[in-house]
């Protein structure tokens, strides 16, 4: 929602921008928070809308009066990690919600996960993991105009307590040669 306010309003939180038109500020501007709780996959959560000083704000992720917030913004960075481009993706989403969103919007949305995958890639891993499983899921992808098959290996941990941790994702490329694949 943070997002979708910053699209709106034409600059990001804790910038100051005067108008094109004239030396006057913005016409509206961020103007606190309100709070909702709405019901989501991990059951009933507290959430602050943010609000502008014109009151025109209504986001569109959770709309107004709406109370249920199924994991759309995961939906939206899943279709992106998918491959799925910036631009496909509000059309789908406009099927399967009924909502409306920028190009703009989906951007801002995956740019605000990027610091937490790099704090999740730099975690520190346990000494010593006595199982260790190692998958790999196949997809097809268009790369410099031929479509070529990758592969993204998941190398699953379980540590001495028995929690399973993903320990890396790297995505590699297959290769088909006459005697079978080499990745």
């Amino acid at each position: 929602m943070e997002a979708e306010l910053d699209s709106e309003l034409g600059y990001e939180k804790q910038e100051r921008r005067l108008d094109d038109s004239s030396n006057d500020p913005p016409k509206n501007y961020r103007n606190g928070y309100s709070k909702k709780k709405v019901k989501t996959q991990l059951g009933e959560v507290a959430i602050s809308i943010p609000r502008d000083r014109n009151g025109s704000f209504e986001p569109r992720i959770i709309g107004k009066y709406s109370r249920n917030a199924d994991g759309m913004e995961e939906k939206i960075l899943s279709l992106y990690a998918a491959g799925m481009s910036i631009r496909d993706i509000p059309e789908q989403i406009k099927s399967l919600y009924d909502v409306e969103i920028s190009p703009e919007l989906v951007s801002k949305i995956s740019e605000k996960i990027m610091p937490q995958l790099t704090e999740w890639q730099n975690r520190p891993l346990e000494a010593v993991y006595p199982f260790i499983f190692l998958d790999a899921i196949h997809y097809k992808i268009r790369e410099n105009h031929q479509i070529v098959t990758k592969a993204a290996y998941v190398v699953l941990g379980v540590n001495l307590d028995g929690y399973k941790e993903i320990l890396g994702i790297w995505i590699g490329e297959i290769k088909v040669v006459s005697s079978g694949l080499v990745c």
